[in-house]
């Protein structure tokens, strides 16, 4: 099993595969799964970002 850590935003993921493709792989998935979404609202203002964790 190969695996790699990353450091986003400041922390740090582990991705786990067993190929290193697929390490680069699971990469460019996590990365893609945290960058902000653009959302309009009913009044026509964006909004962007995830919600907040309480």
């Amino acid at each position: 099993m190969k695996s790699k850590e990353v450091k986003i935003q400041g922390i740090t993921y582990k991705v786990s595969a067993s190929t290193d493709r697929g390490v680069e792989d699971g990469i460019r998935m996590l990365k893609k799964s945290l960058k902000p979404k653009k959302t309009k609202s009913n009044n026509g203002e964006e909004e962007s970002g995830q919600s907040e964790l309480v």
